[in-house]
Order: C-alpha cells, then sequence, then structure tokens
C-alpha cells in the first residue's frame, strides 16, 4: 500500500479553517466506490446534517487502485468469495461511527443478500489470517447494487474489503457445558462471536437418540463481542440426560453445534455452590443445594484469603437462591464458600 492509493477526507473539523466540516467523501478510482458518512448516507455532502463530534478529527480512506472484480483470492475463512478491492483507513482523532456504502455496481457474487455480505476488517492487509473482525451489511439494494454498512467504528491503520458467503455466517462457540445444582440442571454456553444469529434452541434427550425441545434463547442477531447465556432445566432427569444446542439463523438454516450429557444419581444428598455467571460482571446470581434447611453462612474471599464480604441466609432443604452485587470487587480471582450449622463447607472459585 502507497501512492497508489486515492486518499479521501470523511471529516475534518477544525476552528482555524473557518467552520470547514465535510462529512462524506467517496472513492473515486475505478478499483470501486465505497461512501461513509457519519450519519446515513446520503446523495452529497450537502445533505449531510450532522457533523464531527470531537474537534481536529478525521477519517481517511483510499483503495489500492486494483481493478474492480469479484475474487477468491486471499479469503477469511468463513467466505467464499471477495471484492478484490481493499481500502486502507487512517484515522486522526475520534470520527466514531460511520455508515458505509458500497457500490456494486458490475459485480456478481454468488450469494447477493445482506446476511451474506460482510465488511472484514483486517490488520495488515492478508485477509487470510492475523487480526480481523466481520461487520455485516444491514442491507443490499439489488436495483441500485447498493451494499450499505450501518455502524462500523474504523480504528487507523486498518484495510478493509467486502467479501460473500455461501451461507449464513456461523456462531462461533466457546463452550457449551452443564451442571447439576440442586435438582436442576444449569446450562451455560458462550459465543466468541454470532453473525445472522436469531436464535438457539436446547433439546433435551434421556437415550441420545430421541429429543424434544426444551427451551429456545434469543441470539445477538450480529456481534464481535464475546456472549454468556445461562438457562435452568427446572425439571432436572432422573439418571443421565444428554442436551443438545443447535443455532437458528434468521434465514432458518440451522446448526447442531454440540451435545452434553449430565448424570442426576444422588443429587439429594448433595451441598453445593454455584455462581455463575463466570466470570462474573456486576451481580452474581448464587444458587445451591442444600441436603437440609437450615442457616447458612457466606463468605467471599480473595485468592489469599482476605474477607471480602460475609452474610447469612436461612435456607430449605433442596435448592436455593441468593444474590450478590460484585460491583465493589476488582477484577481477580475470589472464593464463593458456604458453609452450614454443621462446619460443612461447600466453595467455587470465581473470576471478576
Amino acid at each position: 500500500y502507497n501512492a497508489s492509493y486515492n486518499t479521501n477526507i470523511a471529516g475534518i473539523r477544525r476552528d482555524d479553517l473557518s467552520g470547514v466540516d465535510e462529512k462524506q467523501a467517496k472513492s473515486t478510482t475505478s478499483g470501486g466506490i465505497m461512501t461513509m458518512s457519519t450519519q446515513a448516507v446520503a446523495a452529497t455532502n450537502a445533505a449531510n446534517t450532522t457533523s464531527l463530534s470531537v474537534d481536529k478529527s478525521a477519517l481517511i480512506w483510499g483503495n489500492d487502485g486494483t481493478t474492480t472484480a469479484v475474487t477468491t483470492n486471499e479469503l477469511h475463512s468463513s467466505f467464499t468469495q471477495r471484492l478484490n478491492t481493499e481500502w486502507l483507513v487512517k484515522e486522526t482523532g475520534t470520527v466514531g461511527d460511520v455508515a458505509v456504502e458500497v457500490d456494486l455496481t458490475g459485480l456478481t457474487f454468488n450469494n447477493p443478500t445482506a446476511y451474506k455480505f460482510g465488511m472484514v476488517i483486517d490488520d495488515d492487509g492478508d485477509f487470510t489470517g492475523g487480526t480481523q473482525s466481520v461487520v455485516m451489511a444491514s442491507s443490499y439494494n439489488s436495483g441500485t447494487k447498493k451494499l450499505t454498512f450501518d455502524a462500523i467504528d474504523f480504528t487507523d491503520g486498518k484495510f478493509a474489503t467486502v467479501m460473500n458467503s455461501v451461507s449464513a455466517l456461523p456462531v462461533e462457540l466457546i463452550y457449551f457445558k452443564g451442571k447439576r445444582v440442586g435438582s436442576n440442571v444449569l446450562l451455560e454456553w458462550e459465543t466468541m462471536a454470532e453473525i445472522n444469529n436469531d436464535y438457539f434452541i436446547v433439546e433435551k434427550s434421556t437415550d441420545g437418540e430421541i429429543w424434544e425441545e426444551l427451551l429456545t434463547v434469543d441470539g445477538q442477531g450480529n456481534t464481535s463481542e464475546s456472549t454468556y447465556y445461562a438457562q435452568f432445566d427446572i425439571e432436572g432427569c432422573n439418571g443421565t440426560c444428554y442436551y443438545r444446542l443447535t443455532q437458528v439463523d434468521f434465514d432458518g438454516h440451522q446448526e447442531k453445534l454440540k451435545v452434553v450429557a449430565i448424570t442426576m444419581d444422588g443429587a439429594e444428598d448433595k451441598f453445593e455452590i454455584s455462581v455463575s455467571p463466570n466470570p462474573i460482571d456486576q451481580i452474581a446470581n448464587i444458587e445451591f443445594l442444600a441436603p437440609e434447611s437450615g442457616v447458612f453462612s457466606l463468605t467471599i474471599t480473595s485468592q489469599t484469603g482476605a474477607v471480602m464480604y460475609t452474610a447469612r441466609t436461612i435456607g430449605e432443604k433442596g435448592v436455593n437462591n441468593m444474590s450478590y452485587n460484585a460491583t465493589m470487587l476488582s477484577s481477580g480471582p475470589y472464593y464463593f464458600i458456604l458453609e452450614d450449622e454443621n462446619g460443612n463447607r461447600t466453595q467455587q472459585l470465581v473470576i471478576k
């Protein structure tokens, strides 16, 4: 990437330029047209009525001058086609989110649907690896051939291009697990990112072959942030039960992600504590299983043994619930320790 780039001023605001405030500009080379704006993209700069909120800020971008074409070179692993042209983005100050419009006139992608297009943002210009993020398109107009992204927060020195996928992009699952909490089963899963994710289905089986739908959970749609989910099967099970997690796209496409098995034998005799989510954010949800009713003491300590919090609660035989406001805790590991009147203890290591 060198001087062959054609630069584009997305926005600049300076007191010594008599209020010059340009909020939209277009890449005008033969390599394609990418338009950015601090609001929904309008036909002209004059039609954009917003301004940059931080003085002396600018967003400049330009393409590499390559011929506009659809190619299969240097693909992110989730895509099958891409726009050959790519852009380098430079930012000064703070511009924030911008709307992006890409003109695909004259180009033929196999899957011209909004949720199958993504803006892939890369740190080194090699889109096959390295640090990358994906923002899904918000709309595609088949008449004007305009592909729109509602809000992208570019950072200085990033490379970007448009890619297309055969199917809706997958959910990146970090884990799916279950554990016994009293007579219930706590099901937990976490995603690294979600694209076109409508909802999850959790199914249950007693033999691993015949499945019944247990519950559905709304997904995040499109996000590059990790998301934690937790759901209880309040019916529990006798012996061994199987749980299957399935992800459903907005177009109805389903992908079975993982199956876990839980054994419930002897649950009524257990003394256990379960804290979720883990890591905790602001509120820790504490559930404990007690073999007998009585008074219970909760102590939260640092890993070095410093006592951070103590409380007493009356619990019934079976499953009990309480909560703790964890905003006062700094980041780090903590033990949540529960003790009954007979000195029996159960604990869980929790990360803040």
